[in-house]
């Protein structure tokens, strides 16, 4: 009998998302569907993430954040995901899916080549988990890595391996308290909260370490009530289509902010980037 996840519960790893179940999870993989993925794709799989795709083939984590000794784009102590691929090519986001699949950040978002990428961020893109086997080779067990596109595509180590990976995931409560205030507002969605930061005087033009202002963070989050609210507060647009349209490509869901952004833009000829 396999060991792996021994004493983890494993029943309640997932979060009830009908979305995750139209576009991540697929039916439980047999050997044979296992075997032609690993082909495919030139490396073989942890056993511990067959052994969970055995509960669930794929799909939203209950808990989405895992811990980091290195800062990156997201945070100084940790990464979040969004999804875990399923193993197959039926659903959307599937290790060999139709489009985005796990060679498809390689090649068509110049991500490295450093094994299979299983896990995708609220960036949108922006960052991914991999498998690593650089160190390991095709058949070893491959490390979990973040690999940061907003910062040249560093690379940092999450976990030793999947299971760790696994294991090591938190709630989002595990991490409020050094959250701000704005990372608070677009994570959860709080229009309310947000309507009191723009009645306190709060500089809607002030950039992040990205130089990004919150309502091109709200692009990238795909939050279109608060963009429509920072729109209506004043907030210039930015490159804030820019983005939500870049996302769009690869992430339909994105497709509300776009919509909402045109409609802003259109109204708001005045509001486009600085030198445009």
């Amino acid at each position: 009998m396999s060991q792996e996840f021994d004493g983890f519960d494993l029943a309640s790893f997932w979060e009830d998302s009908q979305y995750a179940k139209e576009n991540y999870v697929g039916e439980e993989p047999t050997p044979e569907v296992i075997e032609a993925v690993e082909k495919r794709l030139g490396y073989k799989l942890p056993a511990a993430y067959i052994q969970l795709a055995k509960t669930q083939n794929g799909g939203f984590p209950k808990n989405t954040n895992h811990r980091t000794n290195e800062p990156t784009s997201w945070s100084d102590d940790h990464i979040a995901i969004t999804g875990i691929y399923s193993i197959g090519s039926s659903k959307l986001y599937s290790l060999c899916g139709e489009t985005f699949n796990s060679r498809f950040w390689e090649e068509e978002w110049g991500y490295p080549a450093v094994g299979v990428y299983f896990a995708d961020c609220p960036s949108a893109g922006h960052d991914m988990l991999a498998l690593d086997y650089r160190n390991c080779g095709p058949q070893g067990e491959p490390e979990v890595v973040h690999v940061d596109q907003e910062d040249d595509y560093r690379i940092t180590k999450v976990a030793a391996t999947f299971e760790d990976f696994i294991r090591g995931l938190e709630s989002d409560d595990a991490f409020r308290e050094d959250e701000s205030e704005i990372e608070r507002i677009l994570w959860e969605n709080d229009l309310e909260a947000l309507r009191r930061l723009i009645g306190s005087g709060f500089d809607l033009e002030m950039t992040d370490e990205h130089d990004r202002t919150i309502i091109e963070n709200a692009a990238i989050q795909n939050r279109p009530e608060v963009i429509q609210l920072l729109a209506e507060a004043g907030a210039s647009l930015r490159s804030a289509l820019e983005i939500a349209e870049n996302n769009a490509l690869y992430f339909p869901e994105h497709e509300a902010s776009v919509e909402a952004l045109r409609i802003l833009t259109g109204n708001n000829c005045d509001q486009s980037a600085p030198g445009e």
